[in-house]
């Protein structure tokens, strides 16, 4: 009796709990977003595209999407090495993305805009030292207000203009902008005491270095190839 009251309760607690999944929607606008990448970055010719597209309430499932646990927002978009292809649509809709990272890809075209991510912690789009891999140009933009960013890499790429400012960047811990054809002078690196990582090499960067007073944490630093 108290076997079949048992399986009578766990049967009822797994029906709410896929009735709540599948009540769970992200927001229209993250779900437009998905579906501009997948179609901007070539999604028919991904090496992995499981679920893309699928009916709303299923893009939690879509492969390289990971959502919160009540499964109504996104927060990481992982699709490194998965041949993307084309263009990098706009990201901005996803206001609580923690995670992007497509490196190693082949996409080109300009980076979108990064305004208004304040909970991204980690922004990846690197290329591969092959050059057969992203070729992402034009200037980076700016990264003001990206208070929880700690890493950002973007190796291996055509990117011009200046390094955008650092400042008040206080979580960044790794800066990888090698390899691509950044000019001016070096950003100040002043008030990021959680800065570990910081390389610029092989770009055309000008100029004294930056002040290195207060960075305790630092592990590397990378300036070679420049001027």
């Amino acid at each position: 009796m108290l076997l079949c009251l048992f399986s009578r309760a766990a049967a009822a607690a797994l029906t709410l709990v896929l009735a709540h999944a599948a009540q769970a929607q992200i927001p229209q606008s993250e779900r437009d977003a998905l579906i501009a990448l997948y179609n901007s970055a070539g999604g028919s010719g991904w090496t992995n595209n499981t679920g893309w597209n699928g009916a709303p309430g299923t893009e939690c499932t879509w492969f390289g999407i990971t959502c919160d646990s009540a499964l109504s927002t996104v927060t990481d978009i992982a699709l490194y090495s998965n041949n993307l292809t084309g263009t990098l649509s706009p990201i901005s809709a996803f206001s609580n993305l923690q995670d992007f990272d497509v490196d190693d890809n082949k996409m080109s075209g300009p980076l979108p805009s990064l305004s208004g991510l304040k909970a991204l912690q980690s922004f990846n789009a690197g290329g591969t030292y092959t050059g057969d891999g992203n070729n992402f140009s034009g200037p980076m933009p700016s990264l003001s207000g990206l208070t929880s960013l700690k890493t950002i890499g973007l190796r291996y790429n055509k990117l011009t203009g200046q390094v955008p400012s650092l400042s008040g960047l206080t979580s960044l811990q790794t800066f990888e902008f090698g390899e691509n054809q950044f000019s001016g002078q070096m950003p100040s690196l002043q008030g990021l005491t959680s800065l570990q990582g910081f390389s610029v090499q092989y770009n055309n960067l000008t100029g004294a270095l930056p002040s290195l007073v207060g960075l305790s944490n630092l592990v590397y630093m990378d300036f070679y190839g420049n001027q």
